[in-house]
């Protein structure tokens, strides 16, 4: 069968139309719906086309937490909020609750979930659910205590061999270790003291050897891990911790191969790690780059929430909140140069949370009300 040269040019290039057209348009909004007030987690499970949505506080009659959505092949959050599943479990006191974090299994069987604003009735905050073969939460919800004294959770990663979740958060000093057993915490969990402040995020480097901790105030501290998955106390006279500004803020960390990013007073920062992940000189600010945050964890691209708001003449007062998120590819030295994506701006004072499907390119994000 003959094809025309213009029918063979299109064939040709349709992928190319596809990917322009995905270019223009890789945000999609997140919004709570009438039985939420609002989202503070998101967690994408690109395999089981997936968006799992925590809310901002509170919970609604049916003891609700996490709201789950179906995404379509172009990226779309399909359906409605209305699959809700509580994060209390059964007898539990009904109290305010924050979901601070929301974590995918790696063989994507389990989702874990981190509850904020414990208190002494609320200890259990680390909750697990089953996932079926289609990512949908399957029977009740267990409950269990991370570690932390205060029982904080901020942020938590599970190691690719599902053999421990690591956790961090508010008033905590140290890193969490839950041992797991089929995806499931067994045991009780271990506190592996760093430094003596409470963490916003931990990261591992790319072996697993090592963790990267956003510390208060504004600090960054490296921690090995042994062959077990154990997390190495620093020897005596060690470096691992490094001050990255003189801001009193918790940390919140991005990666990018090896060099670390933040945000200081609406600047991006970038921090180069030597191969022992030991930071490179000093960090590096791009004032060029306007921004509100990163998003936090290990990633292939840098995801940047830009702060495009306008001020007064007098600069001390914002005309109208404006916010845009971009994409970089930093080159080997952590500058992040030129966006090779930018999405529209929104009218709204800030962005609350944000995620991103890296298989297919997709940026979620809940912007303020």
């Amino acid at each position: 069968m003959k094809i025309s040269f213009m029918k063979y040019l299109c064939v040709l290039l349709a992928p190319c139309f596809c990917s322009f057209a995905e270019q223009a348009d890789r945000v999609r909004l997140v919004e709570g719906g009438s039985g939420t007030i609002g989202f503070s987690a998101l967690a994408v499970n690109s395999k089981a086309r997936k968006l799992y949505a925590g809310q901002a506080a509170g919970y609604d009659p049916t003891n609700g937490g996490i709201c789950v959505f179906d995404v379509d092949a172009l990226g779309e959050v399909t359906g409605s909020d209305e699959r809700v599943y509580p994060v209390l479990p059964d007898g539990e006191e009904k109290l305010a609750s924050r979901i601070a974090c929301i974590r995918v299994a790696p063989d994507g069987r389990k989702l874990y979930v981190a509850r904020d604003r414990p208190n002494e009735t609320v200890q259990k905050t680390l909750i697990v659910y089953d996932l079926n073969e289609k990512g949908e939460p399957t029977g009740k919800p267990r409950a269990y205590k991370n570690g932390n004294p205060h029982f904080v959770i901020w942020d938590m990663v599970v190691d690719p061999r599902a053999t421990f979740l690591y956790s961090v958060g508010w008033g905590g000093p140290g890193v969490y270790a839950m041992p797991l057993t089929k995806g499931e915490p067994s045991g009780e969990p271990v506190a592996h003291n760093v430094g003596g402040q409470g963490k916003i995020s931990i990261m591992p480097s790319e072996k697993w050897d090592s963790f990267l901790l956003g510390t208060y105030p504004s600090i960054v501290e490296v921690v090995s891990l042994d062959a077990t998955g154990a997390v190495e106390s620093p020897s005596p006279g060690s470096p691992f911790s490094f001050k990255a500004a003189d801001a009193l803020i918790y940390l919140p960390l991005a990666r990018v191969g090896r060099c670390l990013y933040f945000v200081v007073e609406g600047k991006l920062w970038s921090w180069p790690m030597s191969s022992e992940w030991q930071p490179v000189e000093r960090p590096q600010a791009h004032p060029e780059v306007k921004a509100q945050s990163v998003l936090t964890g290990a990633h292939d691209s840098l995801y940047v929430v830009l702060d495009d708001s306008e001020w007064d003449a007098s600069g001390k007062n914002v005309v109208a909140h404006h916010f845009r998120v971009a994409q970089f590819k930093p080159d080997a030295k952590g500058k992040p140069g030129k966006a090779v994506y930018e999405s529209q701006p929104f009218e709204r004072k800030t962005c609350l949370c944000i995620t991103v499907d890296e298989t297919l390119g997709f940026i979620y994000i809940v912007p303020s009300r």
